[in-house]
């Protein structure tokens, strides 16, 4: 059995999630850019069981996907959609929508090469 658990969601008023994590430390998570380059699948994971409706809580869009970290206490690093208010994620680490769908669509490949090679 494969288990997750997501360590807080937060629903905007328009429907969308954030999804937030947290961690102790930073222990090299990056922004969303570079997640799968970096085999950082956690995040968006969380994100497509949302977004297909495998949770609890039914289905939905993420419009932001981030790490908050306690030591140092820090929450700039994650996968935000342009035009959200997300004050912690600079401008120009903001992603369009496209990308995002990209960035799903790419993961589930990779998801799916790691499946195929379980022996």
């Amino acid at each position: 059995t494969i288990s997750g658990r997501i360590d807080r969601l937060e629903k905007t008023q328009d429907n969308r999630f954030k999804v937030i994590d947290y961690k102790t430390k930073h222990n090299g998570q990056t922004h969303g850019k570079s997640w799968l380059a970096n085999d950082q699948l956690q995040l968006i994971l969380y994100s497509l069981a949302i977004e297909t409706g495998l949770t609890k809580f039914g289905k939905g869009s993420v419009e932001a996907a981030i790490y908050y970290f306690l030591e140092p206490l820090e929450r700039s690093r994650g996968l935000v959609l342009k035009g959200v208010d997300e004050p912690h994620i600079s401008e120009s680490s903001k992603v369009e929508l496209e990308f995002k769908e990209k960035l799903m669509s790419d993961a589930i490949v990779k998801i799916v090469d790691v499946i195929k090679n379980i022996s």
